[in-house]
């Protein structure tokens, strides 16, 4: 049998071309299957999506939180976000947005903790000038 796609010789009994893929006797369990096989692997994208989409709006949903909280209870709000992201950076490593925001946090911390660090050292100098 000839294929009328690509002209390839196949065997007489052939269902494609070994070539092209033409289907010349459509077998419908192998066209199910195919197409099952298709929508399972578009349904396992868009969840994989959605589920980056869901570590993004927890993280910002937990700075803005921690922005209206008192004081004690912000705290709280940062760390939720910094788990959130980190999670969020080892299961989808690939995800730009996510590295993006990772970093951000990384480096916000860092300057939180360096900022602290020269509060720390200007009560000790001068206990006179310590906050409350």
């Amino acid at each position: 049998m000839i294929c009328e796609q690509c002209g390839a010789e196949n065997l007489d009994n052939a269902s494609y071309c070994k070539k092209c893929g033409k289907i010349f006797k459509e077998d419908s369990k192998i066209v199910n299957t195919l197409e099952t096989q298709f929508d399972d692997d578009e349904q396992i994208q868009n969840t994989e999506a959605n589920n980056q989409k869901t570590y993004i709006y927890i993280f910002y949903a937990s700075i803005l939180l921690s922005s209206f909280l008192p004081t004690p209870l912000s705290s709280l709000g940062f760390f939720v976000a910094i788990i959130t992201i980190t999670i969020a950076k080892i299961k989808y490593p690939n995800n730009t947005a996510i590295k993006v925001m990772f970093w951000i946090t990384i480096v916000t911390v860092i300057l939180g903790i360096i900022a602290i660090t020269f509060l720390i050292q200007s009560c000790v100098n001068s206990i006179s000038s310590c906050p409350g």
